[in-house]
């Protein structure tokens, strides 16, 4: 879209409330998470994002796979204590992009789908990364999604929460849904179809 069509809807285009999701006091539109591609973020090289845009980050994920061990993640869900090998809270659906981790998963829906990566490993990272990409991850048997207005993820504790897309905060932390929603604008195409997050 131009620059000028862009401008036209952020100035004129209608707007629907959004749910907004806080981490410890930061707030969140799409995805907080844990487990490998906060690691991700917390440690691509800045240098060589600015060389070769976002195959800094397949490269540091690929790294990250092979060469760091699994530590569960201790949380506590729905008066549950449970663990997970990484957790994926969304408030959208999109994940980086394109990619899809919960179905379900809206903005306008007011609670999260809490997706945890229950089986361990380098090799379970690499194939729930593939899965992702193939557009199957919520269907992995070894994939549990939960719906929930909240959750408390314990430890280990210092380990990062990227929040879409920046490492804001550091575990433990309480991960909530907001009481009051925003309004965003969409595009019109957007608001002729069904509420699914951008």
């Amino acid at each position: 879209k131009s620059i000028a069509g862009i401008a036209e809807t952020a100035a004129f285009g209608p707007s629907r409330p959004i749910t907004v999701g806080d981490v410890n006091g930061q707030r969140f539109a799409i995805v907080a998470s844990v487990g490998l591609d906060a690691e991700v973020v917390a440690h691509v090289n800045l240098g060589l994002k600015r060389h070769i845009g976002k195959w800094a980050y397949l490269y540091e994920t690929l790294k990250r796979a092979v060469l760091s061990p699994s530590e569960p993640f201790r949380f506590r869900l729905n008066d549950h204590e449970h663990q997970a090998h990484g957790i994926v809270v969304a408030n959208g659906r999109h994940y980086a992009g394109a990619f899809v981790t919960s179905p379900e998963a809206h903005l306008e829906k007011h609670s999260f789908e809490v997706c945890q990566l229950t089986r361990p490993g380098r090799l379970a990272a690499l194939r729930y990364l593939t899965s992702l990409i193939a557009g199957r991850f919520a269907q992995r048997a070894d994939v549990r999604i939960d719906e929930a207005m909240d959750l408390e993820i314990l430890g280990p504790e210092g380990a990062p929460i990227q929040m879409d897309g920046d490492v804001l905060c550091r575990l433990p932390a309480t991960i909530r849904v907001l009481p009051d929603s925003v309004e965003l604008i969409f595009p019109e195409s957007q608001t002729a179809s069904v509420p699914s997050g951008p």
